[in-house]
């Protein structure tokens, strides 16, 4: 198991996603899964700030540049709901990405 961080000698805050893809000890892929509807309609349709800061804890603690949210597809006739967000902050910016 990966924590986050320790609070004295107490490792806090477990980090599992749900799929983590390695490669020689790199992790090009991490995926984790969401029960949730997505809302085409919201300017960061309907994906909460609390997923969205954990995929963003997976990437740092994995170092990690490709994460992905996965949301169900309630209607099977409808085109999927695709769209990517950039994490724009000075930890990437100077390391390039």
């Amino acid at each position: 198991n990966d924590y986050l961080a320790k609070r004295d000698a107490a490792n806090v805050f477990l980090l599992r996603p749900d799929l983590a893809f390695t490669s020689n000890g790199v992790f090009p892929l991490i995926v984790d899964t969401k029960y949730k509807r997505l809302d085409p309609a919201d300017t960061k349709l309907g994906v909460s700030s609390a997923d969205f800061y954990q995929m963003f804890a997976y990437a740092h603690r994995y170092n990690c540049r490709s994460v992905l949210l996965l949301y169900p597809q309630p209607d099977p006739d409808g085109s999927p709901l695709r769209t990517s967000f950039t994490i724009s902050s000075a930890l990437y910016k100077n390391e390039g990405r």
